[in-house]
C-alpha cells in the first residue's frame, strides 16, 4: 500500500474553510431598547445576520413591542430563559417590514415565554419546534416563502392573515395543535400526533393522519368552516368540537375528496358523551357535516347539590331523575331545592325557561342558547351566554331577567315580554337585538369596553323601550357599531352614550326621569339619523352633544323631525332629505357649522328657543327662522331659501353668499322683522339676473343705519325679484338710510313703508296691492311707476316723493291718493283718480303744481258743525304752487247730518295754493244735505284758497228774472 502524505498547510487549510462555512453565532437581544435594527439593542453590539441565531433570553425583559423598520432575516430564532415570561412580540405593522427565519427555523422548545410576529417570511425548510403551553403567532400583515415547515412538539401555533402575498411551501404539524385563521397557498399535512383548528380557506391541499389519524377540532358554534382544495383522510382521524346546537353544520368543506371517505373520520368520544344523542357524521360531497339532535325536556330539581354540570350529577328530571346532556331543554320552576346554580362546565340548551315566583341566580361557565329563554318570575344569570343564531327571550310583566356575563356568538336577540330584561355583560354577539315590548335595560359595556347590546344593530319597536342605565354602555367609545333602529319606540339616557348611525320611523329619544344626560355623536366617520315617513314624529329630546360630525337626513315630507334637546359641542350638523329638521332646544353653547343640503331647517317653532348656534351657516336648502324673541344670523352661504316666521327679530349681522352663477337666494319675509345694514346682509354681488328673489307675505324687511356707508350700497339691482303675496309686506328704513330698489316690486300684495328713511322704488312695478306711506319719506325716482296699486295712503308725518321722477307724476284711473301725510313733487289726476286728503279729518301737504284733469276726483271729509281750516277738524289740502281745477268735488259729512246746523255763509277751506290759478271749472258732486233753502256754492275769492260756502237757495221766480238759464248753467258748473 502506497502511504499519501498531505501537507500540513493544505490540512489546516481544508479544516478551517469547513468550520466557517457551518460557521452560526448566537445574537442575544438586549435589555436596552426595542429596535431590531439597531446594534446597541444586541449583546455585542452588532444586529444579527442571515447566518445568526437571534436569541430572547432573560436579558430582554421590556413589554414594548419590538420593530423592525426593514426586511430582516435571521438563520433562525430561539427564545428560553426560566424567569422572563412576558410575550416577545414584533409588530411590524408594513408588509416589507418583516422577519424571516432560514434553515435555523423557530426554536421554542425551552420556552417559557410567547412569540407573535406579525409579518413573517419562511426562507427556508426548518423546523419550529414549541414547547408545551407555549404558543406561537405569525402572520397578520405578512405570511409568506417558499420553505417547507416541521411543526413539532406541544405547543400552539397560529397563523393569521398572509397579506398580499402567498406562502408556497408545505406546513407539517408533527404534534401540538396548529390553528389556521388565514393561509393564502401552500399545502398541509396533519400527522397522527396533532390537532388541526380554524376556519381558514386553503387553496392547497389537505392531509389529515399519516396512520392512526389526526384530530380536526370544529368551533360548530359558527357557520363558517375550514376548506380545502384537495383533501387527503388517511387512517381514523377524529372530529372534536364545541357545544353546538341542533341542525346540521359544516365542519370541513372541500373541492375534491381526493383520498379517503367519511368512513376515515369518526366523533371524538369525549366530545359525543356530551349528548343525549350522539352528533352524527356525513358527507354531503362538497362538506363534512355534523349533525345534532334535540335532547329531552329536564326540569331542575337541585337533588343532589347545586351544581349545573353535564352528564355527570342527577339534579334533573324528566320522569325520572337524570343527568343534564347538551341539547337538553331546561325547566326551572319553585318544585326545586336549590335556587342559586353552579354551572360548572359549558352547556349547550335547547331551550331556557323559568316557570317561578321564587328568584333564581345562576353562574359560572357559559351557556350555548339554543331557541331562548323564557322567564315568569326574577331570574339573574350571570353566566356567558353564546348565540349561534337569533333567539328569543322574554320576561313577564312585573319581573325582571337579568344577563350580565359575557353574550357572545354570530346570533341576535329578539325581545318580547312585557317586564324587563337587563343586559348588564361587555357583550360581542353580532346580531343585534330587536325589542318588541317591554323594557330593555342595557347597563354593561361602558367606556373603552364591549358595548351591553354587543356589536349589532339595536331595534327598538312600537311601544317598547330601551334604556341606556350607566355611562356609554349602548356605544363605548371604541364600539364602532352603536346602530339603532327606532321603529316607534323610545331610547332612553339615563346616561351619556356615543351613538353611531341611527333611523327613525316614529321614533324617540328622551331622558330617562330627566337625567339630562347627553346623546353623544361618534368621532371620526361621525354619526348619520335618517328619519322615515311615519304619522307620529320622531324626536330627540335629549342633549344632542356633538363630539363627531353628524348628518341627518329626513325623508318624512309630511312630519317635522323633532330636535328639542340643547345642541351642544362644535362638530358640523348636515341636513339632507326632503323633509324638515325642527330646532326647538337653546343651542347657544353650540359652535359647530350647519349645512342644510337639501329640504327644510327651522330654527324655533314661534318660542324664544330654537337657535343655530353661533358656528358658519350653509344653506342649500329651506332654512326658517320661527321665534318670537329676537335672534342674530351672523351671515349664511348657499343658494338656498331663507323665510322668516314668527313675531320677533332677525338681525342679520354677516354676510350672505351664494354659490355663485348657479345658485341664487330667496327670501321670505312672511313674519316678524329682519333687520339689514348693508346689502351684502341680503345677497351677494355680481350674480345673473333675476337671481335673488324676495318674497313679503306679511312681514318686514328693515334697512338699518350704515346701509349707505359703502359706495352703491343704496341700490339693490334689477336682477332681483321682489314678490308681494297676498299677506302684502313692510319695508322700513332708519333714519339715515335711503333704499333705492332698481327691480321691479310685482305680486298681489300690499306695500307698507316704515321708518324715518328713504325707499326709493325707481322701476315700473306691477303690484297691485295698497301702498301705505307709515313713516319716513317713499320716493319714486326716474321712470318709477306704482300704477297698479289702487290706494296710495300717506300718513301723517310721512311722505310720498315725486320729485325725482323724469316725468310729472301721474295718479291713474282707479287710483286713489289719501292720508294725512306730504306729497313732494309736481302731480296730476288722470281721469278716474282721487285724492282724498286726511284720514277720517285731516290735512295732506304738496310743495308743487297740481293739475287736477278732467274725470278727476277730491274726496273731501267736513265738519258741518266747525269751519277751522284744517288743524285735524277739516280736510285739507296745502302747500300746492300752480293750480289747475277740474274735475269734480265730492264731500262727506265726519258726524252724521252735522251739516243741518249749517248756516248761510259758512265757508271751508279746502285746498291752499300759493301760485297762478287755471280754473277749468270744478264741477260739485255728492254733497251733504242742508236745511231747506240753503246750498252750496264752490268759492275762489278767498285769493290761494278753494272754498266751499254755504249760500241761500234763491227762489224760482227771481231766478228768471235774472235770466233763469245762464244762472243754472253757472251754478252746475261750480
Amino acid at each position: 500500500m502506497k502511504k499519501i502524505t498531505i501537507p500540513l498547510s493544505m490540512g489546516v487549510s481544508m479544516a478551517l474553510t469547513v468550520a466557517q462555512a457551518n460557521a452560526q453565532t448566537d445574537v442575544v437581544k438586549d435589555d436596552n431598547g426595542t429596535s431590531l435594527v439597531t446594534g446597541s439593542s444586541w449583546v455585542g453590539g452588532s444586529v444579527p445576520a442571515d447566518t445568526d441565531t437571534a436569541v430572547f433570553n432573560d436579558t430582554y425583559t421590556q413589554t414594548g413591542n419590538l420593530g423592525t423598520g426593514a426586511g430582516l432575516t435571521y438563520y433562525g430564532i430561539r427564545l428560553d430563559g426560566v424567569s422572563v415570561t412576558t410575550d416577545v412580540v414584533v409588530n411590524n405593522t408594513t408588509y416589507n417590514n418583516f422577519v424571516s427565519t432560514k434553515e435555523g427555523g423557530i426554536d421554542m422548545s425551552a420556552a417559557v415565554r410567547d412569540l407573535k410576529i406579525v409579518g413573517y417570511v419562511a426562507a427556508g425548510d426548518q423546523e419550529w419546534s414549541l414547547a408545551s403551553g407555549r404558543t406561537l403567532t405569525l402572520g397578520g400583515t405578512r405570511f409568506t416563502g417558499t420553505g417547507d415547515v416541521n411543526i413539532t412538539g406541544d405547543g400552539t401555533t397560529v397563523i393569521n392573515t398572509n397579506g398580499s402575498g402567498a406562502y408556497s411551501g408545505t406546513m407539517t404539524l408533527s404534534g401540538g395543535l396548529l390553528t389556521l385563521n388565514d393561509l393564502d397557498g401552500g399545502n398541509v399535512v396533519v400527522n397522527d400526533a396533532g390537532t388541526l383548528s380554524g376556519e381558514a380557506q386553503l387553496a392547497g391541499d389537505l392531509t389529515l393522519g399519516s396512520s392512526a389519524g389526526a384530530t380536526l377540532f370544529a368551533d360548530v358554534s359558527t357557520s363558517a368552516a375550514m376548506g380545502v382544495g384537495n383533501l387527503n383522510l388517511v387512517g381514523t382521524n377524529t372530529v372534536s368540537f364545541s357545544s353546538g346546537s341542533t341542525g346540521s353544520v359544516d365542519v370541513l368543506t372541500y373541492a375534491n375528496l381526493a383520498t379517503g371517505s367519511v368512513a376515515n373520520l369518526q366523533v371524538d368520544a369525549a366530545s359525543a358523551s356530551m349528548y343525549r344523542n350522539a352528533p352524527v357524521l356525513a358527507d354531503t360531497g362538497s362538506a363534512i357535516t355534523l349533525t345534532f339532535a334535540a335532547g329531552d325536556h329536564v326540569t331542575w330539581t337541585g337533588a343532589n347539590d347545586a351544581n349545573w354540570d353535564v352528564n355527570t350529577t342527577s339534579n334533573w328530571d324528566n320522569g325520572a331523575a337524570t343527568n343534564f346532556y347538551n341539547l337538553d331543554s331546561v325547566i326551572f320552576d319553585d318544585s326545586a331545592s336549590v335556587f342559586e346554580i353552579d354551572l360548572v362546565s359549558e352547556v349547550s340548551v335547547g331551550s331556557m325557561t323559568f316557570n317561578n315566583t321564587t328568584a333564581y341566580t345562576i353562574g359560572g361557565g357559559s351557556i350555548a342558547i339554543g331557541s331562548g329563554i323564557t322567564a315568569s318570575g326574577d331570574v339573574v344569570i350571570v353566566s356567558n351566554l353564546t348565540l349561534s343564531g337569533d333567539r328569543t327571550f322574554s320576561a313577564a310583566s312585573g319581573t325582571t331577567l337579568r344577563l350580565g356575563g359575557v353574550i357572545s356568538g354570530a346570533g341576535g336577540m329578539e325581545y318580547n315580554g312585557e317586564g324587563t330584561m337587563n343586559l348588564s355583560g361587555r357583550n360581542t354577539f353580532a346580531g343585534g337585538v330587536t325589542v318588541n315590548s317591554g323594557e330593555v335595560i342595557l347597563s354593561g359595556g361602558g367606556w373603552y369596553q364591549n358595548p351591553a347590546q354587543g356589536s349589532g344593530m339595536l331595534t327598538v319597536n312600537e311601544g317598547a323601550v330601551v334604556v341606556n342605565w350607566n355611562a356609554h354602555s349602548f356605544g363605548g367609545r371604541d364600539s364602532t357599531s352603536a346602530d339603532m333602529t327606532l321603529n316607534g319606540g323610545s331610547f332612553q339616557l339615563r346616561s351619556s352614550t356615543y351613538v353611531d348611525d341611527v333611523w327613525m320611523t316614529g321614533g324617540k329619544v328622551e331622558d330617562y326621569l330627566s337625567n339630562n344626560a347627553d346623546f353623544r355623536t361618534r368621532g371620526g366617520g361621525g354619526t348619520v339619523i335618517t328619519v322615515e315617513d311615519s304619522a307620529v314624529q320622531s324626536v330627540i329630546s335629549t342633549k344632542y352633544n356633538t363630539v363627531g360630525n353628524s348628518t341627518i337626513t329626513v325623508n318624512d315630507p309630511d312630519t317635522d323631525f323633532l330636535l328639542s334637546g340643547q345642541i351642544t359641542g362644535n362638530k358640523k350638523i348636515t341636513k339632507n332629505g326632503v323633509g324638515t329638521l325642527l330646532l326647538t332646544g337653546n343651542n347657544s353653547a353650540y359652535s359647530g357649522a350647519v349645512e342644510i343640503g337639501s329640504g327644510t331647517l327651522k330654527s324655533g317653532d314661534g318660542g324664544t328657543s330654537g337657535g343655530l348656534g353661533s358656528g358658519a351657516v350653509t344653506n342649500n336648502g329651506t332654512l326658517i327662522y320661527n321665534r318670537s324673541d329676537d335672534v342674530t344670523l351672523n351671515g349664511i352661504t348657499g343658494g338656498g331659501v331663507i323665510t322668516k316666521l314668527g313675531a320677533g327679530l332677525l338681525e342679520v349681522t354677516g354676510d350672505v353668499k351664494s354659490n355663485g352663477d348657479a345658485d341664487y337666494i330667496t327670501w321670505n319675509f312672511n313674519e316678524g322683522t329682519v333687520a339689514v345694514s348693508k346689502r351684502d346682509q341680503l345677497h351677494d354681488d355680481g350674480i345673473g339676473d333675476f337671481g335673488t328673489v324676495f318674497s313679503f307675505d306679511g312681514g318686514t324687511l328693515l334697512y338699518r343705519n350704515g346701509w349707505n356707508d359703502v359706495g352703491n350700497q343704496d341700490n339693490i339691482g334689477s336682477y332681483k325679484e321682489f314678490q308681494l303675496n297676498d299677506g302684502g309686506g313692510t319695508m322700513s328704513t332708519e333714519s339715515a338710510v335711503n333704499v333705492n330698489i332698481d327691480s321691479v316690486v310685482k305680486g298681489t300684495g300690499a306695500l307698507t313703508k316704515t321708518g324715518t328713511g328713504t325707499l326709493t322704488l325707481s322701476k315700473v312695478n306691477t303690484y297691485t296691492g295698497n301702498t301705505t306711506v307709515a313713516e319716513g319719506i317713499l320716493s319714486l325716482a326716474g321712470s318709477g311707476s306704482i300704477a297698479a296699486s289702487s290706494e296710495i295712503e300717506v300718513k301723517a308725518g310721512a311722505s310720498f316723493d315725486v320729485s325725482a321722477m323724469s316725468s310729472t307724476f301721474e295718479l291713474q284711473n282707479g287710483q286713489t291718493l289719501g292720508g294725512a301725510g306730504a306729497v313732494i313733487g309736481p302731480i296730476q289726476l288722470a281721469s278716474g283718480s282721487v285724492i282724498a286728503p286726511g284720514n277720517s279729518a285731516g290735512t295732506m301737504t304738496f310743495d308743487s303744481a297740481m293739475i287736477l284733469g278732467v274725470g278727476s276726483t277730491l274726496d273731501f271729509e267736513l265738519s258741518g258743525s266747525d269751519q277751522t281750516t284744517g288743524s285735524g277738524i277739516n280736510d285739507l289740502m296745502t302747500g300746492v304752487t300752480d293750480l289747475t281745477l277740474d274735475g269734480t268735488l265730492n264731500v262727506a259729512e265726519l258726524v252724521a247730518d252735522d251739516f243741518l246746523n249749517a248756516e248761510a255763509g259758512d265757508r271751508w277751506v279746502l285746498l291752499e295754493y300759493s301760485g297762478t290759478l287755471t280754473d277749468n271749472g270744478l264741477d260739485l258732486g255728492t254733497l251733504p244735505t242742508l236745511t231747506a233753502g240753503l246750498d252750496f256754492e264752490l268759492d275762489l275769492s278767498g285769493g290761494g284758497e278753494v272754498g266751499l260756502v254755504v249760500i241761500p237757495e234763491p227762489s224760482t221766480f227771481t231766478l228768471f228774472g235774472l235770466g233763469a238759464f245762464a244762472l243754472i248753467m253757472r251754478r252746475s258748473k261750480n
